[in-house]
């Protein structure tokens, strides 16, 4: 029995392949941990969602007459900030009033329905699901599975009768989520929450699991966990996780804009302009943050957890033994004289002449932890290494003469402080 993702994208897709980046992740993680790789099917519906570009090259050449018809009529001048309309806030608004039009709402889901038929006829030996959406294909997901808004020949009743008769739901990831206040419109409740819930779990016989990743500078993107909070917890376990990044440079440019001292003087004095350069980072982060998820390895990461929980609790174990290793080296870092080589270049160079060097001792750390290897060469410079255990260079340092004498001692001292009984090679 194998398992299945069905990807659904958001906004402004209109590329099929749009979720390459992250089954490359997920496969990476997975390859690493000995784990089957699962089969993906892509939602494609970005051909329905053309209204919006057809809305603005009607826009374009109304202005573009009115500059014929009006010399006094400038359109940069008369309707500014014409890349922020066209950009992601103008996708968003007009892909999801598509989506909530009747006719294009229901196009979507009847794609989506026969897109998962296709899939289960395909895969014929699939027994789980997990359904991975970004953006307003989650609330088109949300839609679909919870909604008691549907005639009784709507495409998402046929939806929801495939996962109780052909497949168990066992796990729903959410990205860039905008549910939240979309739900204001279709108004799902706990109630509708709760009884569909029960129905999935029935069939995939445990509670389901539920991410939903929340980049920091994503404006998009909001926590889902109140909308479930009356559900209970034998139905499905809800984590929102925040994604916390460094700030885009043109994020950081305008957050810094926003905190220099100059622009703090006038704004002290303007409430209006304050809260305007308040938001002005979060505008310039939004594009970059929601559109990081399919590259994001944490989001991969995490999704392999979910097709195969028992990884949690091995990668749980590696965590510890992690923290160790950075312990190891910290002390190493330490000793008298030490000289930790971080170039690349540097390492490769002294790597050439370990044919001169004497192996003075080289342990075998504990639970499979990595190894640690001191040498000296003909200089009589004293180097140790730290290799983890897939035998990648963690720490490469060395003392000199005088120092030399006291590193063995030193090592000795580290790894028994640190409780790491070894073996000598």
């Amino acid at each position: 029995m194998t398992k299945l993702v069905f990807l659904m994208h958001g906004v402004a897709v209109r590329d099929a392949e749009y979720g390459k980046p992250l089954q490359k992740l997920v496969k990476q993680f997975l390859n690493q941990r000995g784990q089957k790789f699962p089969d993906f099917c892509k939602g494609f519906w970005g051909d329905y969602l053309g209204e919006t570009e057809r809305t603005w090259r009607e826009i374009e050449q109304e202005l573009a007459d009115r500059e014929r018809e009006d010399s006094d009529f400038d359109a940069k001048t008369n309707f500014r900030y014409q890349e922020t309309r066209q950009g992601q806030f103008s996708q968003f608004v007009g892909d999801a009033f598509s989506y909530l039009n009747a006719k294009t709402g229901g196009q979507i889901r009847k794609l989506l329905t026969d897109k998962l038929k296709q899939a289960l006829d395909h895969y014929q030996t699939a027994s789980e699901i997990y359904f991975v959406a970004h953006s307003l294909g989650t609330a088109i997901l949300w839609d679909i599975l919870f909604s008691n808004r549907f005639a009784a020949d709507d495409p998402a009743l046929d939806f929801r009768a495939l996962l109780r008769e052909r497949i168990a739901l066992r796990g729903i990831v959410t990205m860039g989520s905008p549910i939240a206040f979309i739900n204001m419109t279709l108004g799902t409740t706990p109630q509708d929450l709760q009884r569909n819930l029960q129905v999935y779990v029935h069939n995939a016989r445990t509670a389901i699991p539920w991410l939903n990743f929340v980049h920091a500078s994503d404006l998009i993107a909001y926590p889902i966990r109140p909308l479930l909070k009356t559900v209970k917890p034998t139905l499905t376990n809800v984590d929102d996780i925040y994604l916390t990044r460094e700030l885009q440079s043109l994020e950081g440019a305008a957050f810094s804009l926003a905190q220099s001292s100059a622009v703090q003087f006038f704004t002290n004095q303007n409430p209006g302009l304050k809260s305007a350069l308040d938001i002005l980072p979060g505008i310039a982060g939004t594009p970059a943050g929601h559109t990081s998820y399919f590259a994001d390895p944490e989001v991969a990461r995490r999704i392999a957890r979910m097709l195969y929980p028992k990884m949690a609790s091995s990668e749980a174990n590696a965590g510890s033994t992690d923290r160790q290793l950075k312990q190891l080296m910290s002390r190493l870092r330490q000793v008298p004289g030490m000289t930790e080589v971080k170039s690349e270049l540097q390492k490769k160079i002294s790597q050439r002449l370990d044919f001169t060097d004497e192996v003075l001792f080289q342990f075998d750390l504990k639970d499979n932890l990595g190894s640690l290897i001191l040498t000296k060469n003909i200089l009589q410079v004293h180097h140790v290494t730290v290799a983890d255990r897939s035998g990648t260079i963690q720490f490469f340092g060395y003392v000199g003469l005088i120092h030399g004498a006291g590193l063995r001692k030193a090592v000795e001292t580290i790894l028994s402080t640190l409780g790491l009984p070894r073996r000598v090679k």
